[in-house]
């Protein structure tokens, strides 16, 4: 079968002091690449990918993810970011989300990200989990 599908995609660039964060996007890891998601199954993890701009070299990032199934809701699990250079002044951030035992529904990826001393900031993104 073929197909198209219309969805609508919001991304946004939010900044915290120097830091400028991506949106945050959910996917899989796929051959050492990234491929996006909009919607898992039977996956047991969910990759969360952001791009962070404008921290100079040896600037320290706090960062963390949390999934929850609400906006603002406890956090059901918080798990730790990976930040990698990626160029002059460039970072990625991405961490592993266990999804595999999270029952059919829409849960909040929350990541908290911000300079050591100064105010975080987070990005979300819907989970969509289908049987």
């Amino acid at each position: 079968r073929t197909g198209t599908a219309d969805y609508d995609v919001e991304t946004e660039i939010v900044q915290t002091g120097m830091l400028k964060l991506s949106s945050l996007v959910l996917g899989l890891s796929r051959g050492k690449r990234f491929s996006p998601r909009l919607q898992f199954s039977n996956e047991p993890t969910a990759l969360a990918y952001l791009e962070m701009y404008g921290a100079p070299p040896g600037t320290r990032i706090t960062s963390s993810l949390e999934l929850s199934r609400t906006m603002n809701g406890p956090a059901m699990v918080t798990l730790p970011l990976a930040i990698e250079a990626a160029g002059p002044n460039r970072y990625i951030a991405t961490g592993v989300i266990p999804i595999g035992a999270l029952s059919p529904g829409d849960y909040v990826v929350r990541a908290i990200v911000g300079i050591e001393g100064q105010p975080m900031t987070r990005v979300t993104r819907t989970l969509r989990k289908v049987r």
